[in-house]
């Protein structure tokens, strides 16, 4: 279990708590969304949006595609844990992420709640 800390920024999200072995520099290679690099002090980031595109720090692990956007809004203290997930169960859940953005695009403006206030743009 680690929390967001509050070194964070679209390039990644440093995470606190118990440090991890065997963290360092390794030979440069490239960094997809998402990957966890864990650098000397065992400190894990997650690599973001605007991410250097090769990194020098071992890469245990990354985050599936369905989920780098939780880990963007993790906010200062917000708790994270990981779970190792098969291929298929990564796909899956990009299949549901998916749908449920379709679900909102066909919505429309009718699924706007009208609570909100909001009737559309520069109306």
């Amino acid at each position: 279990t680690w929390t967001g800390g509050v070194e964070a920024d679209r390039s990644g999200v440093r995470l606190d708590g118990a440090s991890l072995r065997n963290g360092g520099a390794v030979p440069s290679m490239g960094l997809p969304l998402g990957a966890i690099q864990l650098p000397p002090d065992g400190r894990p980031i997650v690599m973001l949006a605007d991410r250097p595109v090769t990194g020098g720090y071992r890469v245990p692990a990354c985050v599936i595609c369905a989920d780098v956007g939780r880990v963007a809004q993790l906010r200062t203290g917000d708790v994270v844990r990981f779970t190792a997930v098969s291929m298929e169960e990564a796909r899956a859940a990009w299949r549901f992420a998916e749908a449920a953005l379709t679900d909102v695009e066909e919505a429309g403006p009718a699924g706007v709640d009208p609570g909100l206030g909001w009737i559309g743009s520069h109306d």
